[in-house]
């Protein structure tokens, strides 16, 4: 899996009975070039601000660590990270796919200022997996896990020590307008339970 965000990993999934398929990520960093219709999208011009406003102490710096971007990917799989302004404080997160997009900027009492539009809630839905990597003691990707029905759609989960899953938070609302190619393949409107396959 090669994320738009960069974060990379092979996962070893096995086929079951009722056609869904399961496993673990491996262990091993991988890094390679994707196809180019895997690639994402050009995105236009990006305009900061608008939207929905809110604020969050979750600081996005920490998308810089490629454990985090991997996790983020999972909630917000359709989004792109860049970084802006006069010294790179800006983070933000856009899909080009729906049009989606958030930004956030650090305002002078601390903490961020989020503005999010479209479709999707980008940060919120990146914040959410980033908060089960934190709550997770920041796992490698080898403890994480992904399932996917025949039909397409999926989800992430993270186990540890042999626990039981817990799902990781995701798009809830597929870009039906997108070619399959494009597809948010993490977009499942009802996620099945979420413990790995056996």
């Amino acid at each position: 899996m090669l994320g738009w965000m960069d974060g990379a990993a092979f996962a070893h999934l096995t086929i079951a009975g009722d056609g869904t398929a399961s496993g673990h990520f491996l262990p091993d960093d991988v890094y390679f070039m994707p196809a180019r219709p895997h690639a994402a999208p050009e995105l236009d011009r990006i305009t900061l601000g608008g939207g929905e406003m809110s604020r969050t102490d979750l600081d996005p710096k920490l998308l810089e660590d490629p454990a985090a971007r991997f996790a983020a990917q999972l909630g917000a799989p359709t989004a792109r990270l860049a970084w802006t302004g006069e010294a790179g404080e800006i983070a933000t997160l856009d899909d080009p796919v729906s049009g989606a997009h958030a930004d956030l900027q650090p305002p002078a009492d601390g903490g961020w200022t989020i503005h999010q539009r479209g479709p999707l809630r980008l940060w919120d839905d990146a914040a959410r997996a980033l908060s089960t990597l934190l709550s997770a003691g920041r796992p490698h990707q080898s403890e994480y896990g992904l399932t996917v029905t025949p039909e397409g759609s999926g989800h992430g989960w993270v186990t540890l020590a042999g626990r039981a899953g817990t799902c990781l938070p995701s798009q809830t609302q597929p870009v039906e307008s997108a070619p399959a190619s494009r597809r948010c393949r993490w977009c499942a409107p009802a996620r099945p339970r979420c413990a790995p396959a056996p």
